[in-house]
């Protein structure tokens, strides 16, 4: 019942914002495709494992989920280091906020492997909301993102990001 409860929740709030983008867990994206809810909006996921012992991407990933950029933008505030995490934070409420110029540079400061495969995506996504790039060029670089990837459910999103550019006049 929770869980029902949970997910209700989950989609009030992903149709009450206007935000295009929607931060779930994978267990809660997986919720959304069991119900056949999946609709148009770009969803970022990140495992639980991604996530654990990381208190700014735990805590960046809370806020946004609840689209609470305010409370976010003051815990960004107060972090002191200055590495991939922070980094790969700040990109994402920069994403929140519609700053994408601001949210490349900061997804270009992030080096680590790890983190490797949601830069490419979120760097693709920016590119796009930016505008001045061909769908091509685009779906290469979403292609890319697939490539690097080995989870099906993320596949899935970006298949869906490729779909939108393809089929789009």
């Amino acid at each position: 019942m929770k869980v029902v409860i949970r997910l209700i929740l989950i989609m009030i709030l992903a149709s009450c914002t206007s935000n295009r983008y929607v931060m779930l867990s994978r267990g809660e994206y997986k919720q959304l495709q069991q119900n056949k809810k999946v609709n148009y909006k770009r969803y970022i996921t990140l495992s639980e494992e991604f996530i654990t012992d990381k208190k700014l991407l735990t805590q960046t990933f809370e806020y946004l989920k609840m689209n609470q950029v305010k409370k976010l933008e003051k815990f960004h505030s107060t972090s002191t280091d200055q590495n991939d995490q922070y980094y790969l934070s700040s990109a994402l409420l920069s994403i929140w906020k519609y700053d994408f110029y601001k949210a490349i540079v900061e997804l270009e400061k992030v080096n680590s492997e790890e983190y490797n495969c949601i830069k490419n995506l979120l760097l693709t996504d920016c590119t796009y909301e930016i505008g001045n790039t061909s769908n091509d060029e685009l779906i290469q670089k979403y292609q890319k993102s697939l490539d690097c990837d080995y989870n099906d459910q993320t596949k899935e999103i970006i298949n869906i990001r490729i779909k939108i550019l393809k089929y789009s006049y």
